[in-house]
C-alpha cells in the first residue's frame, strides 16, 4: 500500500474479489456449494483451486516479468550479442540490435563497467518500448506499469548494490514502477568483428625525393605571397 497508494491499493483488491466471485459461480455451476464440507478436505481442494488461480491470473497479469537473455551464440549485424526480451503473453521474444559498431568508431576500448551501462540503458528502453501502457489488464490507469526485470551484467553486485536509486530513475523518467536486479553475464555485450588489415603503401622503387615543403609554414604561406 506504501507503494502504490491506498487508492490503487483498494481498487486491486476489489478486482480480486470481483474475480474470486465469478470463480465461485462458476464452481457452483457443477456442484451444490451448499453441500460442499468447507471445513473438510472438499472445501479446501476448492478453496485452494481458485486461490491458485487467481494469483496466477491477477497477480502475473498485474507485474510483467520481463526475461532478459543474451543469445549465447547469435550476435548482430552491429557487432552486439544478440539480446533476447520475452514479455509474458507475446508469442516471439522482442530483439535487441545495439549498434556498437558506431561505438567502437569513437571509442576503440570500452571499459567493462561501461558495456554493462550500455546493456542496462538499451534493456530498460526495450521493456518500455516491449509493454503496452493501453492494455488495462497490465495497467488500470492505462499509463503506469508495473515492470520486473533481471539483467544479465559483468558485474552484477556492484549493480545491485545501486539497483534501488537505478530503480528510481528510471521510474521518474517513465512514469512505472520497477524492480531490477542483476544476475551475471556468461557473454560480453561486445562482439568484435575480425577487419582487414590496412595494407601500408608501398612504392615499387625506393622514394627518394629531391625537397621537402611543408603545408603549413610552407606552401600555404608561399601561396599567399605569391597571390600578394
Amino acid at each position: 500500500m506504501n507503494r502504490h497508494g491506498p487508492e490503487n491499493a483498494q481498487s486491486f483488491f476489489q478486482s480480486i474479489k470481483e474475480y474470486i466471485g465469478e470463480k465461485m459461480k462458476l464452481t457452483g455451476q457443477g456442484r451444490e456449494l451448499g453441500k460442499v464440507d468447507w471445513k473438510g478436505s472438499e472445501g479446501a481442494g476448492v478453496v485452494e483451486a481458485i486461490l491458485t488461480e487467481t494469483v496466477g491470473n491477477i497477480l502475473d497479469s498485474v507485474v510483467m516479468n520481463i526475461e532478459v537473455a543474451i543469445n549465447p551464440a547469435e550476435s548482430t549485424p552491429h557487432e552486439s550479442a544478440l539480446i533476447e526480451l520475452r514479455v509474458p503473453g507475446v508469442e516471439e521474444p522482442f530483439r535487441l540490435d545495439i549498434d556498437v559498431t558506431t561505438l567502437l568508431r569513437h571509442s576503440h576500448n570500452v571499459s567493462e563497467i561501461a558495456k554493462d551501462f550500455l546493456l542496462i540503458a538499451a534493456v530498460v528502453y526495450g521493456c518500455d518500448k516491449a509493454v503496452d501502457r493501453n492494455d488495462s489488464s497490465i495497467s488500470e490507469d492505462r499509463w503506469k506499469r508495473d515492470i520486473s526485470i533481471a539483467i544479465p551484467v559483468l558485474f552484477p553486485d556492484r549493480w545491485q548494490s545501486v539497483a534501488d536509486t537505478l530503480e528510481d530513475c528510471v521510474g521518474f523518467l517513465t512514469g512505472d514502477d520497477w524492480e531490477i536486479k542483476f544476475v551475471a553475464s556468461a557473454r560480453d555485450l561486445i562482439q568484435r568483428r575480425r577487419r582487414k588489415r590496412r595494407s601500408r603503401l608501398r612504392f615499387s622503387r625506393p622514394f627518394e625525393p629531391d625537397a621537402v615543403s611543408l603545408f603549413s609554414g610552407g606552401l600555404i604561406h608561399s601561396l599567399g605571397h605569391w597571390t600578394g
